[in-house]
């Protein structure tokens, strides 16, 4: 019976370390184990009025044609503890992106503040985007809750290029290009 149980113990440990489904990096961010990403293998399109070596800052968020973001109003919901940082997304070659954050100094996106270090790809969020000639879509892998998934979402960019909007249901989400500084360069697009 001891005999049995030890082998239960045992093989349940086992299972468990092949369900086991990615890490957490040396910055927090957490892997998984198999990328599983769809937009990955698409043919490649460069949106012609995207804008490179621009970061994209999410400015304003809607629910319901309501205002519920926007860090140039001083607007934040609940769910955002830190008021010091905005979201951002750099479109990189060959449909490669980074999710990263942008500093907040009164109000105004910064990004004198902002060192090459802060958008290495191991700090931040690796993703895939696709242009289709309509729209671009966003593919991210969001971890919680003990498991992850994969997400897509459509946005759409101005004729201009200055604005990129992504609308899902009752939520609108407007983010606005900035140039990022000169010197910017990722260091290894290797996902």
């Amino acid at each position: 019976m001891v005999k049995l149980k030890m082998f239960a113990l045992m093989f349940t440990f086992f299972l468990i370390s092949c369900i086991e489904k990615g890490y957490n990096n040396s910055y927090g961010i957490y892997i998984p184990k198999r990328p599983n990403f769809k937009l990955k293998d698409k043919e490649f399109i460069y949106p012609p009025n995207l804008k490179k070596n621009s970061i994209y800052v999410l400015e304003e968020e809607y629910y319901d044609n309501e205002l519920i973001f926007s860090f140039k109003k001083n607007i934040w919901p609940d769910y955002i503890s830190s008021k010091n940082w905005a979201n951002g997304i750099i479109f990189l070659d060959f449909g490669r992106c980074l999710g990263v954050n942008v500093p907040i100094i009164n109000q105004e996106i910064d990004l004198k503040l902002s060192k090459p270090e802060d958008f290495n790809p191991a700090k931040n969020h690796k993703e895939y985007f696709y242009y289709d000639m309509d729209k671009i879509q966003i593919e991210s892998f969001v971890y919680g809750e003990g498991y992850g998934r994969y997400l897509i979402f459509d946005y759409k960019l101005d004729e201009s290029g200055n604005f990129l909007i992504q609308e899902y249901k009752l939520s609108k989400s407007v983010y606005k290009k900035y140039n990022l500084p000169l010197d910017f360069k990722i260091k290894k697009i290797d996902w």
